[in-house]
């Protein structure tokens, strides 16, 4: 196969020369200062002759001037599972990634005789052009478990795990703190600081290598009481001196207040990053040794008031649980008012269940609202547009562990239990505040109560998963009996479509909890499958979520020894390209990314014109395995500043469970609702449930009212009788607050009469 070039397809993000920091009280803020030539000469080899001046000042320290982290390039992100070698991908550009197990840490003699103090990453960027960047340079490896981008997209953040290493083998901070009552308790928290350069050699084979072979060190006070690091050659004579208080002053003022937290935020225009919350100062002691000398200094963190944690209890990747409740959805996330909501325990030292913690724009750390119960823990959430948070909880005192779908009320602090989902595997939910579970539709009601509807499809419960598209677009498997037989087959449940898309449906596959991926109309997932006599290969399967039709990749008619075969990690999809890392299992062995043009797949071009892969080199072939691949758009604006109008209005009178309504633009979902009135002439308003997907929003009534619909009972919109559907123009608006078009062309009043089988 060819090597490539991810193609980076989003807007650009302006280059600015970067800082090593940012502003705000928790943030690293200073600009880092050019390092110091070394006091000690310069040479590739180890000197015959060196300056033996006793009296040579030490410069100590010095900062690294590269920033921590270096977003304002960075296009996209791959998330390795496994430290990447920054000077790997520095020297072979796209070609290669070089990896390393992410507990690493690197202490780098480098050219100028300078002990470098740097951890690397598992993240790599990639440039406009496709090309693979380092992004980040911390002090200690950084362990990057899933990123968020804000909604604005200017801003980053990165979860980072716990278990990011403190120290090196000649550097270690001592993390055990005391608090206010005097007891102590150890911080699990990654530093985040500058790499730092400092000019004495750390090892014997550092020393010997500068001062030749048999040299040594050892600490001498002077008749000042002043203590020195002193080098001598292997015939005991002086090479020189360094001053332990210059090199001690010298470290603490290059490493400056790092932070200790993990999560934190990068501005991706600045680069300036900061703890995602308060901080809290603490002193704590830093110790480092080297031949002739060790010290302990105190020295002061920023520490955070929280530390993220994970759900309770998952059975799938946190990433794939969070993207099949909805596309895009992610562990951290945003209201309307700018707070950030995630998973934590609000104290770092109490082991409490982990709480919905909600952080303001001043970085103040609460509860979003309190679960005081011990048997009761939150396992993933998702903030509603309406400020209201559904959550599912994991009920650890039952025999069985149940989990159960529950709504938080905002405006009264109540929490409401959602009936008859005590075993509910998965749920969705649209993009304002309805809830798609166990073939019910929920969404919080006026009075703050759940109004609640069955989801049907030609009168049958949809009972099984579903997969929701970005238009609104709803797919689900449904078995159906032909001949005395059941086959599951693939059916559109919005917009109603009433025959079966495909014999076949993919994306019903409880037991392994299969990611959702919808890109371009196509349901896409890898499987494993028999190559034969030649073991198990990964294929990468797409069905088209318009008419069934199926596509492959990797998927041959016949298997021989040649063929190849991969062992796929992670599938992504971004703007009508797909990609994937894994495993190549035929000569030659190693990992590999790939990359598939799915409209050249689907118009049926060969292999080799929608195909290309890259090989990543790695020194554990096998762990080469890619968490993640997401780029990072700028924020779209998603209006076009034209007055918005109704496109569309749809009903079918073989479901007459909702009606369709396509605006002309991306609409303030709100507005849209408080504006809309459904009405027919024996009945003045009827009651529904709304259901959004882009510009798309469907109105499911119920002609009783939606009150004692619990128990499943449900009165449809009838096919004989005309139903009005008002907008009020002087009310709805779209998303850049342009109120709604009041030509006469087409729909000048935007009222519909609606009788089955209508379409405006």
């Amino acid at each position: 196969m060819n090597h490539f070039k991810l193609l980076v397809l989003a807007a650009s993000v302006a280059t600015i020369t970067a800082c090593g920091g940012g502003g705000g009280g928790s943030s690293s803020s200073s600009t880092p200062a050019a390092p110091s030539a070394p006091t000690t000469p310069v040479d590739s080899n180890p000197p015959t002759q060196v300056d033996t001046d006793p009296s040579a000042p030490s410069t100590g320290a010095s900062k690294s001037t590269v920033p921590v982290f270096d977003l304002s390039d960075v296009q996209g992100l791959i998330n390795y599972g496994e430290a990447v070698d920054r000077s790997g991908v520095a020297q072979k550009a796209s070609a290669v990634a070089v990896t390393s197990p992410v507990h690493s840490s690197k202490l780098i003699f480098d050219e100028e005789f300078l002990s470098t103090m740097r951890g690397d990453a598992n993240i790599v960027g990639l440039d406009a052009e496709g090309n693979r960047v380092y992004p980040i340079e911390n002090i200690t490896p950084l362990d990057v478990q899933y990123f968020v981008e804000s909604p604005d997209g200017q801003k980053v953040y990165f979860k980072l795990g716990q278990n990011s290493y403190q120290f090196f083998e000649n550097f270690y901070l001592d993390l055990n703190f005391s608090n206010d009552d005097g007891d102590d308790f150890y911080v699990y928290l990654p530093i985040i600081a500058p790499p730092i350069s400092i000019d004495i050699p750390f090892t014997q084979e550092q020393l010997e290598a500068h001062y030749g072979e048999g040299a040594s060190a050892y600490s001498l006070y002077d008749e000042n009481n002043e203590v020195f690091i002193v080098y001598q050659d292997s015939n005991g004579d002086e090479l020189a001196r360094v001053s332990y208080e210059e090199v001690k002053s010298s470290i603490l003022t290059n490493l400056g207040t790092p932070l200790l937290c993990n999560i934190v935020e990068i501005d991706r225009e600045t680069n300036n990053y900061s703890c995602l919350g308060e901080t809290q100062t603490k002193t704590t002691e830093l110790s480092i040794s080297a031949p002739g000398f060790y010290v302990s200094m105190e020295m002061e963190v920023e520490v955070a008031n929280f530390i993220a944690g994970d759900p309770y209890y998952w059975h799938e990747d946190v990433r794939t649980a969070y993207e099949n409740i909805r596309p895009g959805l992610k562990p951290i996330q945003f209201d309307t008012e700018g707070n950030r909501y995630l998973l934590g325990r609000p104290s770092l030292e109490e082991s409490t269940n982990a709480q919905l913690l909600k952080i303001d724009d001043l970085g103040a750390v609460s509860n979003a609202f309190d679960v005081n119960i011990d048997s009761q823990q939150i396992d993933s959430f998702v903030v509603l547009a309406d400020g209201n948070i559904a959550f599912r909880y994991i009920n650890t005192a039952s025999n069985y562990y149940e989990r159960i779908l529950a709504m938080y009320m905002s405006d009264t602090g109540a929490r409401i239990d959602l009936p008859e989902n005590y075993w509910s595997e998965t749920y969705q939910v649209d993009e304002h505040n309805t809830i798609v579970a166990d073939g019910f539709l929920f969404q919080p009601n006026a009075q703050n109560g759940i109004n609640q509807l069955p989801l049907t499809f030609r009168g049958i419960p949809v009972n099984n998963r579903v997969v929701i598209e970005r238009d609104g677009s709803v797919y689900t498997c449904l078995y159906t009996y032909e001949n005395s037989e059941s086959r599951e087959r693939l059916y559109r449940v919005l917009p109603y479509h009433a025959e079966p898309l495909s014999e076949s449906c993919y994306f019903n596959n409880w037991s392994s909890y299969q990611k959702t991926l919808v890109d371009s109309g196509y349901f896409i997932f890898s499987e494993d499958i028999q190559a034969g006599n030649f073991g198990n290969t990964s294929v990468i399967r797409l069905q088209s979520l318009s008419d069934g039709t199926e596509f492959g990749v990797f998927q041959y008619d016949t298997f021989d020894a040649n063929t190849p075969r991969y062992t796929i990690h992670e599938v992504s999809a971004f703007d009508g390209q797909l990609y994937f890392s894994g495993v190549r299992n035929t000569a030659p062995i190693g990992a590999v990314i790939g990359q598939v043009d799915l409209e050249k797949l689907v118009t049926g071009a060969p292999e080799e014109e929608y195909l290309s892969i890259s090989d990543e080199d790695s020194s554990i072939a096998s762990n080469a395995q890619v968490r993640e691949i997401t780029f990072l758009p700028s924020a779209e604006g998603t209006a076009s500043g034209v007055a918005p109008k109704v496109d569309r209005v749809l009903s079918d009178p073989e479901n007459l469970s909702f009606v369709n309504i396509e605006f002309s633009e991306y609409m303030n979902r709100e507005s849209v609702i408080n504006s809309l009135s459904l009405t027919h002439e024996e009945q003045p308003e009827l009651d529904f449930i709304s259901f959004w997907g882009g510009r798309n929003l469907y109105l499911f009534g119920d002609s009783d009212g939606l009150e004692g619909v619990n128990e499943g009972e449900r009165s449809f919109l009838s096919s004989e009788m005309p139903y009005r559907l008002d907008i009020d123009v002087f009310t709805a608006f779209d998303e850049s607050g342009t109120a709604m078009s009041q030509s006469t062309d087409p729909n000048a009043e935007h009222e519909f009469t609606l009788t089955g089988s209508e379409s405006l």
